[in-house]
């Protein structure tokens, strides 16, 4: 691979395992909800947050330098490709 697609390769894929990190997390948060009445709400809480927040924005994230430049006309950046986004997301949805 040449530069260009081995740095968007990296980035998509750590992103993108982050991403299916956070689904994992989600179905756990749900499948817990009825086996706990007393914790319900705050199982409740931790699986929408774990997938809209943790899953959804992730995704996006994974996927945006790879679909709005095409949609834009422009090239793909790849030298500006940084994982730390991902992480602060992980980091607050915690």
């Amino acid at each position: 691979m040449n530069e260009r697609d081995r740095t968007r390769y990296l980035y998509f894929a750590s992103v993108s395992r982050l991403a299916f990190a956070w689904l994992m997390a989600s179905l756990i948060f749900g499948m817990l909800m009825p086996f706990m009445p007393r914790l319900y709400l705050a199982f409740r809480d931790a699986f929408i947050h774990a997938l809209a927040v943790g899953f959804i924005a992730h995704i996006i994230t994974a996927y945006a330098p790879i679909l709005m430049p095409g949609l834009l006309s422009r090239r793909m950046p790849y030298r500006g490709l940084s994982i730390t986004p991902a992480y602060l997301i992980s980091v607050g949805n915690i």
